[in-house]
């Protein structure tokens, strides 16, 4: 069987923390929030030269050539999410992954165990959060958007996978900084 040809790209997870409840409490409402969030995805893409590949719920998969315009992107979004007026004075909570590696580009979208990876650092996420893997980070080669900054968080066992991931903190001033530990299990934290 031949191999299909793969392209290197960076992959971009996102989607709603507690998106069940917030469906829950706002009822027909929650169709509102879902079309702005997506409105606000979708305006700022084009800027960034990205491309969506998938949606789910309230899930978004994108890709872009580089992690640079994704991580300007990302931090893009965080500050819109933040500033929007939601209603009834909900916070919209959005957390998002993002990874770089390769993956075969088939007619119904990107495929390959980086796709995975990049899901799983979304997962990893709390709402409001950007993380990034260390192949993104390494990508990046301090082209973060200005003023922007990196924290190393640890490395951290992604569901599935066999080997731990380092994941870094995209630090955006004027939005939270500070998350609690979740899953998943971290192996090792950066010391101080």
């Amino acid at each position: 069987m031949n191999e299909l040809p793969k392209e290197k790209k960076t992959f971009l997870f996102s989607d709603i923390e507690g998106s069940t409840r917030l469906a829950q409490r706002l009822g027909e409402g929650y169709a509102f929030v879902l079309d702005r969030y997506r409105a606000i995805f979708s305006s700022a893409l084009g800027a960034f030269h990205g491309k969506v590949v998938d949606t789910a719920g309230d899930g978004f998969f994108a890709v872009f050539d580089h992690p640079s315009s994704a991580t300007a992107f990302a931090t893009t979004l965080q500050r819109a999410f933040s500033a929007e007026s939601w209603v009834r004075g909900i916070r919209l909570k959005v957390r998002i992954g993002i990874h770089s590696g390769e993956a075969v580009a088939a007619a119904s979208g990107f495929i390959g165990l980086e796709v995975h990876r990049a899901s799983r650092v979304c997962n990893a996420a709390h709402g409001g959060q950007v993380l990034l893997s260390e192949a993104a980070v390494q990508q990046l080669k301090n082209q973060l958007p200005k003023g922007i900054d990196l924290r190393f968080l640890g490395a951290f066992m992604l569901k599935d996978f066999d080997q731990a991931e380092r994941i870094y903190q995209l630090l955006i001033p004027g939005l939270l900084r500070i998350f609690l530990l979740r899953a998943p299990r971290c192996l090792s934290t950066p010391s101080r």
